[in-house]
């Protein structure tokens, strides 16, 4: 192989990762969100319950999405998360008042995308959800 064939080959490697990532796509497909901005992802809902330690039992919900997204740190306030197959979902109680209702159901969740920060954080996402379809 010569040198003109290698540049060739370089030029279009580069040019098929340049195109997989747009439209948010990373190489493997999934796509990619950023913490602390908005997003919609779309998933079946499950319950997950856990013991804190007081060992009391407490309740979340995790969306388990179809296919693995990125979520990408702007900050150092969080690792960027990749291949994330579920996602913990914060309700607004006021607007979600019955979400058992909801499980192993496929639901659309919209909201702000963080990262964990406490010891009820179950999964290293959350989504505090603004509306849910």
């Amino acid at each position: 192989m010569n040198k003109q064939n290698l540049g060739l080959i370089s030029s279009m490697a580069i040019l098929l990762i340049v195109l997989s990532t747009l439209n948010g796509f990373s190489q493997t497909g999934s796509k990619n969100y950023y913490f602390e901005q908005k997003a919609t992802l779309t998933g079946t809902l499950s319950e997950l319950k856990y013991a804190d330690l007081a060992g009391n039992w407490n309740t979340t919900y995790i969306l388990k999405l179809a296919i693995p997204i990125k979520v990408i740190s702007n900050s150092d306030n969080y690792e960027t998360q990749v291949n994330v197959k579920e996602v913990q979902v914060g309700f607004d109680f006021d607007k979600v008042l019955n979400p058992k209702a909801l499980i192993n159901k496929k639901i659309t969740v919209t909201g702000e995308l963080y990262g964990q920060q406490t010891v009820h954080d179950r999964r290293p996402v959350l989504l505090l959800s603004s509306s849910i379809n």
